[in-house]
């Protein structure tokens, strides 16, 4: 039984790469269709294609949760801010300022840890929990997966996530101590918001958490700064936002809301 091609376009261009299907460039909406009704998978096995859709939606529900989940973080860590702010000021205890943007003074950093939820093991007692059935088509035999890393729309994977990351900044700070520090201060759940008072400490903490990382698995991808020297110090495939200048300066999505790293300010 058939069933109804009615999504957005990025779910139909996602469907039709798990399908293998070879789309041409600048394909519209109504192509993408015809394109998926024309195949042999869609002829032959509706309901694998049905299943297919029903993944990727869920998929993206589970993304919309994370950064869900991220932006309340952060609006969390700007409300802490503001009230350590708003108490200085009213008591005139200190004259320290608190930053009142996210690059204040420095030289800031945001990095993404890849796939993080894919590097982290669950306890291999509890991997039997984590068991799914999938069976390619109604002629073949079901197969049975057990997931050994931490799964996307388990109500547990936040916490598991975020505490790993906590622990190993924990044992790790003897080696890397501004990489911890940022770990266990700057960091909302893969998206690492961080920063330094001059270009060198910057380089420091840049080095340090790519090394630290990479010791346990994790791979850093879309960097961004304010500071071309260190973008420049990253590799262009790496970058995410280039170049940095007055007449070309992007926008970068991070914690669910945009950054421009040239006026330093937040666009929503």
């Amino acid at each position: 039984m058939a069933f109804k091609l009615n999504y957005k376009k990025t779910e139909l261009i996602r469907l039709a790469e798990e399908m293998g299907l070879e789309i041409s460039a600048g394909a519209k909406v109504i192509q993408l269709k015809n394109l998926i009704e024309s195949s042999d998978l869609y002829r032959d096995d509706i309901d694998f294609v049905r299943e297919l859709m029903s993944n990727i939606q869920e998929e993206k529900r589970d993304e919309i949760e994370l950064q869900k989940l991220k932006l309340s973080q952060f609006e969390k860590e700007l409300e802490l801010i503001n009230a350590k702010k708003g108490l200085a000021d009213i008591s005139q205890v200190s004259e320290t300022k608190e930053s009142s943007s996210l690059t204040d003074n420095l030289e800031c950093l945001i990095r993404n840890i890849q796939k993080m939820y894919r590097q982290i093991l669950v306890e291999a007692s509890q991997r039997d929990l984590q068991r799914i059935l999938w069976m390619v088509g109604p002629e073949e035999e079901i197969v049975t997966y057990r997931l050994k890393t931490v799964t996307y729309g388990m109500s547990n994977a936040p916490f598991l996530a975020i505490r790993t990351l906590q622990q190993f900044a924990q044992d790790e700070k003897t080696r890397f101590h501004l990489a911890s520090e940022a770990l266990l201060n700057d960091t909302y759940m893969d998206d690492i918001v961080s920063g330094a008072p001059d270009i060198e400490t910057a380089r420091r903490l840049q080095s340090e958490l790519q090394d630290a990382l990479q010791s346990c698995g994790m791979v850093l991808h879309k960097w961004s700064s304010n500071s071309p020297e260190l973008l420049n110090s990253s590799s262009s495939s790496d970058v995410e936002h280039l170049p940095l200048t007055a007449e070309f300066d992007l926008s970068v999505k991070t914690l669910d809301i945009n950054w421009k790293p040239l006026q330093d300010c937040f666009v929503f």
